[in-house]
């Protein structure tokens, strides 16, 4: 291979794999459920009895939605948040609650047209819901932020 032919592929590799990880960490659109922004790390997708699939924030988003809808187990897949892919709510480990919180807005002042003013207090993503498919990382976690770890039948 000639030394341009060899540096054109390195330019398209570099440029290749900045896309990849561009498309990986990039959010993916909003929230069927609650309308906030999706991003691969805490993404949830919900597989329709249709075919049909929903992009969700976070996994408590997903838990809400299952519930509502009398959905099975087997039509969810979360985001590991260890980063190693997707998995089954019946794979996973989940900590719920604790300090941290992916999608969560804290309490903000609402102020409308007229001057009226709210505190909004209350979020539909809380208590956080984090999925970990090792049940070691999910205690880990627990203990630096707080929060229980359960599987999908204890939630």
């Amino acid at each position: 291979m000639s030394r341009l032919g060899g540096g054109i592929l390195i330019v398209l590799l570099l440029f290749g794999g900045w896309g990849l990880l561009r498309a990986v960490a990039a959010p993916t659109g909003d929230c069927d459920v609650c309308g906030r922004t999706v991003h691969a790390g805490t993404r949830a997708v919900v597989s329709m009895p249709s075919g049909e699939t929903m992009e969700l924030c976070c996994s408590r988003c997903a838990l809400a939605y299952q519930r509502r809808n009398d959905l099975t187990a087997a039509s969810l897949l979360f985001s590991d948040a260890s980063g190693r892919g997707t998995l089954s709510a019946e794979d996973a480990f989940f900590v719920e609650g604790g300090k941290a919180a992916d999608c969560c807005a804290p309490a903000a002042v609402l102020r409308d047209g007229a001057g009226l003013v709210a505190v909004s207090s209350w979020d539909r993503c809380r208590p956080s819901l984090r999925a970990f498919a090792e049940r070691t990382r999910a205690e880990a976690f627990a203990r630096r932020h707080g929060g229980r770890v359960a599987d999908w039948r204890q939630l």
